[in-house]
């Protein structure tokens, strides 16, 4: 058995099984120096046991809550100074990036602004195109498919967004620690 081991089973708080406390006794009795630290900390032992137990000063239970609550904001104000930091750089660096990427646009508006007509005209062509086929879906859907079975799909839709509204809520609650 080595110190390490006899250490550990010095200061040990379970109750030694019988092979342990023989190997103890046995190393005990073989090292001057385990010998020291067991009385050593069978003393310390028993002056902590007969020592009286202190009772807190008047107030420190009031003083105790508000250094807590102190530090607590103190942590509340650091993460808000953080956020406040990296939100303030992304928003600079996401306008130096839109300065940089939006130059050529600067020097030359009227090309662009031609070309932002003629695809805003495109996407109005497109959703029409879109309308078009969701109404005819829409018509050719509702003929075979009964009007429980839309009944039902419909719950069925608005069951899985409660849900999902619910989910959501619980997961962006705030919890105090």
């Amino acid at each position: 058995m080595n110190h390490y081991e006899v250490e550990a089973l010095i200061f040990s708080k379970e109750p030694l099984s019988p092979a342990e406390r023989t190997a103890l006794n046995i190393h005990l009795q073989e090292c001057p120096e385990c010998s020291r630290l067991l009385s050593a900390w069978q003393c310390v032992q028993s002056e902590m046991q007969a020592a009286p137990a202190l009772d807190p000063q008047p107030g420190f239970t009031a003083r105790w809550q508000a250094r807590l609550d102190l530090e607590r904001q103190q942590d509340s104000n650091k993460q808000v100074r953080a956020v406040l930091g990296f939100s303030l750089a992304g928003a600079g660096l996401l306008l130096v990036t839109l300065v940089v990427i939006f130059w050529p646009v600067l020097e030359s508006p009227k090309a662009y602004l031609y070309a932002f007509v003629y695809q805003a005209i495109n996407l109005l062509f497109a959703a029409d195109m879109v309308q078009g086929f969701l109404v005819g879906l829409t018509r050719s859907l509702t003929g075979p498919v009964s009007v429980i079975t839309w009944i039902v799909l419909l719950g069925l839709a608005c069951q899985l967004a409660v849900i999902w509204l619910v989910s959501l809520r619980i997961a962006t609650k705030t919890r105090r620690v």
